[in-house]
């Protein structure tokens, strides 16, 4: 869940220790099912903190999401991931290490907890409009 956060749902190395399964909320838009995480406090770009945003997060990674839960006992206002932000940066490092020795694909080495977040945080949900 940690590189999902990232990954696949646009989160910053900070904010993924923010998120607890209160913050998912579903929107239904024509029928369909669409689903959000509350970040509390994102990037801070006034000097005054972080200010709340809503980050998409994809069908598959919501069911992911409430699979974990279950299964680790993660009460409603626990956070997710416990860790620190500089842990999960670590992680990612250490996935994209081994992502590159798996591989051969020494690309994998530039991967950052901050180029996932770039790249996928700006993700529009289109894939799931059809």
């Amino acid at each position: 869940m940690r590189i999902r956060f990232g990954g696949e749902v646009g989160l910053r190395s900070f904010e993924i220790p923010q998120i607890t399964p209160e913050h998912v909320r579903r929107e239904v838009v024509e029928s369909e099912d669409y689903y959000f995480l509350r970040v509390p406090q994102g990037k801070d770009t006034t000097g005054n903190g972080g200010k709340p945003r809503d980050a998409y997060l994809p069908h598959e990674v919501e069911r992911d999401l409430h699979r974990y839960q279950q299964a680790e006992n993660i009460a409603q206002s626990d956070p997710v991931i416990d860790v620190t932000p500089r842990t999960v940066q670590r992680i990612v490092k250490t996935a994209a290490t081994r992502a590159a020795d798996r591989t051969g694909n020494d690309d994998f080495r530039k991967v950052s907890s901050q180029g996932t977040a770039v790249c996928e945080g700006t993700r529009v949900p289109c894939d799931d409009m059809e």
